[in-house]
Parts: C-alpha cells; structure tokens; sequence
C-alpha cells in the first residue's frame, strides 16, 4: 500500500471515530438555569461492532434512578448494548449542592461485567450501602438471540456492599437459581435483615381450586447467601377474579411499593393485551412474616386505568402517602396521544382521576409527580406549552380538579433536546430539584449523553413557604443500664431511620453509628475514658428526635 493511500485510510478511520464520537450537547435552558449538570458515560467503552453513528460511549448509558442520604446524591446508570441488552450499572456519589463527583463505581458489557441488573440502594445499619437486584440469565446467543431477555434459563438475585466513603466494593452476593420468570429483569426484594434474610416477590400465573387460571403474587425468603430459603415455603397472593386469564396476562413487571414497615401494595393487571376485558387489582399485602404473607384489602381499580395495549412507559409511583399510575395514551376522541393520571392515597381513597391531563385546553402526553405535601402536588409535564423541548411545572391541591401551571423549562435551540427518556424528576425539602434523561440533538448523528442537572426551585417559580412541614415529635427513649459499664442499649418503641452521635463533655464526637429501620440499637463506650457523654438522635431529615446522656464506669 502506498504512503498515500495509508494517510488516507488512516484520516478515514479518524473521521470515522470521530463521527462515531461526537461531542455531548450542551443544552442552552430558556427559563432557569441549572446550578450543576453532569454527564455519565461508560469510561471502559469500546468500539461494539458495525460502525453505527449513534453508538458511542455515552448512548450506551441510561439514567434509572437516583438516592439521597443527607448531602450525598447518588446516581444509577443501567448499561446496554447495540442489542438494547442491560449489562451492568455506573453507580455515583456526587455533592448534592455541587454535582462535584465524590466516587464513581462501575461493571459493565464494555469491561467485562456481569449481566447484572440493580434496582435499588440502601444505607445500611453499619453505615456503607447495598445494592440490590437480579443476575440477567445468558448469554446473548446467536441461535437464539431473544432467549436472554425472555425468561428462558433461571436467574439470580444478587447484591453488592460498597463503602460509603471510597465506593469500593465489599462484598458481592449471588443467589444459585433463584427464580425463573418471563421477565428477567421484573422481581423485586426488600431486605428483611441486611445479610441475613430478604423479602423476594414475582409475579407468575396460577389456578384457582375450580382450576380457572389466574395471576398472582410469589413471595420468597432469601438466606444469606441470596438463594432460596429451604426451610420456608413460598407464600402466594392471587387475583381472585371469576374471569378466566390469557396466557397475555403475564407479561407485566412486578408492580410493588412498601408504604411501610410491615406493608406492600401490589397492582396486578389482568390482559393488558386485551383492553374490553382488562382488569387492575390493588391488593394490600402484609409482610411482617414473609413464611405467611396476608392480604388486609383489595380494590378494583380497571375503570381507571387506560386502554393502552402495552406497558411500555406504564408508571407506578409512590411518594409519601399517595400512589400515583399514569400512561400515555393514543384518544381517539382527541385524535392525538395524551396522559390520563390516577392518584390513590396508600389506603385506597381516590385523591385524582383524569382521563386527560390538561391545563386550559392543552393536553400533555406525559407527567410526573415529583413533590407531595398535605395539601398539594407538584408535576412535571411534558411536552411544553411553550414548544420545542422541554416540560411544564405543574400544581395541583389535593381539593381541586385543576391544574394550576407554575412555570416552564424548555431549550432555547429547537434541535436539541433534554427530556428524552426521562427517568428522574425529584425535588427535595431545601429545593433541590434534580432531572436525569438522555439529552439529545437531532439531526443526521443521534448525539446523545446521560445527565443529571440540579435547579433551583426558586429558579422555577416553585414556592415551598406554602409547604405544611410538621416537626417530627421527640421520641421517648430508653436507655440501660444506665450507668453503663460499656454497652448501652437504646430503645424507643417504633422503626426509625437516622444517625446516633455521641459526645463527651468537652463536645468532642466520639461515635457515630447510622441506624436503618429499626426499634433499637447498641452504642459502646469501653474505648472511651469514664464519665458523662451525650447522646443525640437524628433522623433522616436532620431533626433533633432525642438528646439525653449517660454515664459511663467500667
């Protein structure tokens, strides 16, 4: 090859990759600006096959969920590849007020992972975080390339331990054969006792005793090992309906939320496939023994919910102490694609119904609650009035049937776009609002890129003086023996969340232990010299719910 014709392939392969590279639109906002963005991307990408110009190392990223605890925010991105198949996550802790990325943990297609699927984060007792969620059954094969994704060989639920401070990785836990299911990436856990026993549900097809077929909830324990507890059976809630079931009945994700310590509220839907004879059941669930689960209550919900035939982009949220369904829809009386929103309280009171989401005769095709107080709710709701990118905020008290429209964010250049797939919408008590989506600028090259942006509420015309915030009361505390001699046992009568610090007279910290859900605790002083310390109780949102001492002879 002449020396011609190799700088000429090379200036190609470098056009190439650069085209495949473009750089990450930077979105120009018209109504507020954000006080920090950042971008997530897959660092151990490499080049997966076919040059494909919308495939590079940011499009292989999509936002899924974000955590607080106290100043952190961490951000989880799930990882796919050309075949839109989840491998692994990029976990981050980032300064809440900053966006200044504190650690980053990842395991993904690109670098070797694990086809891993995390679905939640937890602060645990002793302080450092878990993760949880399911092992993807594989691989990806060539003879049969939907097997993967289509419940054909059996998974595992698995969970990972990671230092809160450096995000290094613990420890790493993977159940054997845990459970076989249509849709691999669908059960859901909670942690009973942190590395000892949890909670797994699925939801699978049954028969009733007059042999109709029907669906319903399996409830699993989980040893320490992640694998199934044999010393315990399974327990089962099914839909009790005297229709007969479709076998179109089971392909739907296990719609579950824990609204308190001992109960989970289930949405079972009957046919989706099929809407003259869908059906939806709310089913109230009590977990406090997982071997005997029971039902406390039902509620036929199917006249509101919508004639839509898939559950692509079907929503089931809950915030505080209301729950929240809503899908887009195509109305044919409308002629165009809208939202309807169905919002119930956690016990089964219908708070909202609207077929349509609407504000003075505009219609929106998608919305999100992201902030709920006694008297009212805040939505994100999309597309803008305004045209072009970008969504609505929207206000809606709890006695009203009207939307109140509050502000506008939208993108100033008309190509670009920042609320494709849309996966977080938060704000929090100090007005803090965080969006996480693809962003996106249309034209012949898809340049897409994950981020996270944090706003102001101010900045949006949010006004949270109207908020109702109650003071959490004092918690009547318990503490023995008291003098101690080494040990001191803390116990105040109901579950608790929070942070224990203790102090010695000279107001020097000398201990500080994280309390997750729990009616007790032990704190230990035999490394302290003797005398008095003081001990203050914390909760989840920097409330003061005790203050006491204690003192300490060995």
């Amino acid at each position: 090859m002449s020396k011609f014709a190799l700088i000429s392939a090379s200036l190609f392969l470098m056009s190439r990759f650069a085209f495949l590279q473009p750089d990450p639109v930077v979105i120009q906002f018209v109504e507020a600006q954000p006080i920090w963005e950042h971008m997530v991307w897959d660092t151990s990408y490499y080049d997966i096959g076919a040059p494909q110009p919308d495939i590079n190392k940011y499009t292989v990223v999509n936002p899924y969920k974000s955590f607080r605890f106290n100043d952190d925010l961490f951000v989880l991105s799930i990882c796919q590849n050309h075949r839109l198949e989840r491998f692994g996550y990029v976990l981050e802790r980032l300064d809440i007020a900053t966006g200044h990325v504190i650690w980053q943990n990842f395991n993904t297609y690109f670098n070797g992972g694990v086809q891993d699927f995390y679905k939640e984060l937890y602060l645990r007792p002793d302080g450092n975080l878990e993760m949880i969620g399911v092992k993807r059954h594989g691989p990806y094969t060539e003879m049969f390339p939907g097997a993967w994704d289509l419940g054909a060989r059996p998974s595992n639920y698995i969970r990972k331990v990671f230092d809160y401070n450096t995000g290094e990785l613990l420890e790493a836990v993977a159940g054997q054969e845990s459970f076989h299911t249509f849709l691999p990436h669908s059960p859901v856990f909670y942690p009973v006792v942190f590395d000892t026993s949890y909670l797994a549900i699925n939801v699978s097809g049954a028969y009733l005793e007059d042999s109709t077929l029907t669906l319903g909830y399996f409830f699993n324990l989980l040893d320490k090992h992640h694998s199934l507890d044999s010393n315990i059976t399974a327990s089962s809630v099914l839909y009790e309906t005297a229709d007969t079931f479709t076998y179109f009945s089971f392909g739907q994700p296990v719609y579950t939320h824990k609204i308190n310590d001992s109960t989970i509220m289930g949405l079972l839907i009957k046919d989706k496939l099929h809407p003259e004879i869908t059906k939806a059941q709310m089913i109230w669930i009590d977990v406090r023994d997982p071997g005997n689960v029971k039902v406390l209550k039902r509620l036929n919900i199917d006249e509101y919910l919508a004639p839509e035939r898939k559950f692509l982009y079907f929503k089931f949220h809950h915030i505080k102490d209301l729950v929240f369904i809503n899908q887009p829809y195509y109305n044919p009386l409308l002629q165009k694609n809208v939202t309807y929103l169905t919002c119930l309280n956690t016990d089964g009171a219908l708070v909202h119904y609207f077929p349509v989401c609407q504000d003075d005769g505009y219609s929106y095709v998608d919305i999100f609650p992201f902030y709920v107080t006694d008297t009212f709710v805040y939505y994100a709701a999309f597309p803008s009035r305004k045209g072009g990118f970008g969504g609505d905020i929207l206000k809606l008290d709890r006695g009203s049937d009207d939307f109140e429209y509050i502000s506008s964010l939208t993108s100033a250049v008309p190509d670009e776009d920042f609320t494709r797939q849309l996966e977080v919408v938060k704000m929090y008590d100090d007005g803090i609002f965080i969006l996480g989506a693809y962003t996106k600028k249309n034209g012949p090259v898809q340049n897409t890129a994950v981020k996270f942006y944090a706003f102001r509420a101010e900045d949006l015309g949010i006004d949270l003086s109207t908020s109702v915030v109650e003071k959490p009361s004092p918690m009547k505390v318990q503490t023995w023996p008291n003098p101690s001699t080494g040990i001191v046992n803390l116990g105040w009568g109901e579950r608790f969340s929070g942070i224990a610090f203790v102090h010695d007279i000279l107001g020097r910290t000398v201990g500080k232990y994280v309390i997750h859900d729990a009616d007790r605790f032990e704190i230990t002083l035999a490394e302290n010299a003797p005398g008095m310390y003081f001990i203050t109780l914390f909760d989840k949102h920097h409330e003061v719910r005790y203050a006491g001492k204690v003192a300490f002879y060995p």
